[in-house]
């Protein structure tokens, strides 16, 4: 069985701010970003979330694997 994980650094702030989201993304910067996760639109945490990471990896191995089977090199999948 293959695992695919991923991460989302950043620094936790004291002071909630956003609406969007659950669990820690009021309170939740990213590295390098100055909005909380719950301040980002869904395309925008999408690209960054540790699931999005996860699901994207998953993604190019199954690819990767149906390439093989059929003889070809991979598709480059544009996330």
């Amino acid at each position: 069985m293959t695992l695919f994980s991923g991460t989302c650094e950043g620094a936790v702030i004291r002071e909630r701010r956003g609406t969007g989201g659950f669990g820690y993304d009021p309170v939740l910067v990213p590295r390098g970003q100055t909005r909380t996760i719950a301040e980002m639109g869904d395309a925008e945490k999408d690209a960054i979330s540790h699931r999005g990471v996860a699901v994207r990896a998953l993604l190019a191995q199954l690819e990767a694997e149906r390439a093989r089977r059929a003889g070809r090199p991979p598709l480059r999948l544009v996330t």
